[in-house]
């Protein structure tokens, strides 16, 4: 139904479809823009992108362009900007890892430590911590070998 309403533009008429052919501008856009009340060439004004422009150290790029320079996920840009606020410098500072450490018969260390003197791979550590859960002398039991 609503397929065949005429729309009146400059006192040219059309369907939504028509004009939808005629700017390149979606159909589901020009008819979202008249059920909230647009006429006229309102309805079939350009879409206006916003692109939001960050400067940083006299430097100005995108989120998008900042990602690729910091290699930081875009995602995790847009939290920081929108979510969290941040601006400037704290906004493309490197992702903090935390470490974990890891006591074992009274010695501490990182995964990465362990995995260097156990020679037990630091995934396989962390697997091990996280998905099985395993503790102390358990986390580093040597590899079983299967029997051929």
């Amino acid at each position: 139904m609503t397929d065949e309403i005429q729309v009146e533009i400059d006192g040219v008429s059309h369907t939504f479809k028509e004009w939808a052919e005629i700017t390149g501008i979606n159909v589901g856009t020009i008819k979202d823009r008249y059920y909230h009340f647009k006429s006229g060439t309102d309805l079939i004004a350009p879409v206006r992108k916003r692109v939001l422009l960050i400067t940083i150290n006299e430097e100005t790029h995108t989120i998008k362009e900042w990602a690729a320079i910091t290699r930081l996920p875009e995602p995790t840009l847009r939290t920081r900007y929108y979510q969290l606020g941040k601006r400037g410098e704290s906004l493309i500072e490197p992702q903090k890892c935390k470490k974990r450490f890891i006591t074992i018969n009274g010695e501490t260390h990182t995964f990465r430590e362990w995995a260097d003197i156990t020679g037990i791979d630091e995934d396989l550590l962390k697997c091990r911590y996280h998905l099985h859960k395993k503790r102390g002398e358990d986390l580093i039991k040597p590899l079983r070998r299967r029997k051929k």
